[in-house]
């Protein structure tokens, strides 16, 4: 809706909800996987950083788009990724990028633990991103692409974020996963096209 608001707006509030996670259940998290994850989450953090500071908001809105639909195709194909150190290295890397640059950098690292009990990838995605997503806000206020705006509507975003993670445990346990995550794909392609249509004009 807004590209200017990115990517630190979203990086804010996306900082507080593996807080949350982590308070409700921290037991199942892969301690073996993340020392793998978080060197690639740093080097694509300071890659993202300078596609921050050289790229248009038009060419991030494109990139955002490109790398959403990426997701949901990724997520379509019978592709069975596991978390391996390779795996999550090029994941984390990608992530890195993708989340410093424009918000988005949940697909990739989702991707290698897609196929993890729901309790481990809930988990260890929460440490992953609280700890990758720190690391983003801080080198984008290094490089002065984190403005008091997006800090402001970050903030408003908050309340929004905590009804929305109450209603989560409430609906957890009662929702078809396979309808509503073809619904999600669906409804972030839709989005990404309509993104890189509005770039276009």
């Amino acid at each position: 809706i807004d590209p200017t608001l990115m990517p630190g707006s979203l990086m804010l509030i996306s900082s507080l909800l593996p807080i949350a996670t982590l308070i409700k259940e921290r037991d199942q998290i892969d301690w073996r996987g993340l020392p793998w994850a978080f060197p690639g989450r740093f080097v694509g953090t300071a890659l993202g950083a300078w596609l921050v500071v050289v790229a248009s908001v038009t060419t991030l809105s494109v990139v955002i788009a490109l790398v959403v639909l990426a997701a949901a195709a990724l997520s379509v194909v019978r592709w069975k990724p596991q978390p391996t150190s390779a795996n999550l290295l090029i994941a984390s890397t990608i992530s890195g990028i993708g989340a410093t640059a424009t918000s988005v950098g949940g697909p990739p690292i989702a991707l290698v633990y897609q196929h993890q009990p729901p309790a481990v990838l809930r988990c260890t995605l929460a440490v992953y991103f609280l700890v990758g997503n720190l690391v983003s806000l801080a080198t984008l206020l290094a490089v002065g692409h984190l403005s008091a705006r997006q800090s402001l509507f970050g903030l408003i975003f908050i309340p929004f974020l905590v009804v929305g993670f109450a209603i989560s445990l409430l609906l957890r346990r009662r929702l078809d996963v396979t309808k509503t995550r073809s619904l999600v794909l669906v409804i972030s392609a839709v989005s990404s096209v309509a993104l890189l249509i509005r770039a276009a004009l």
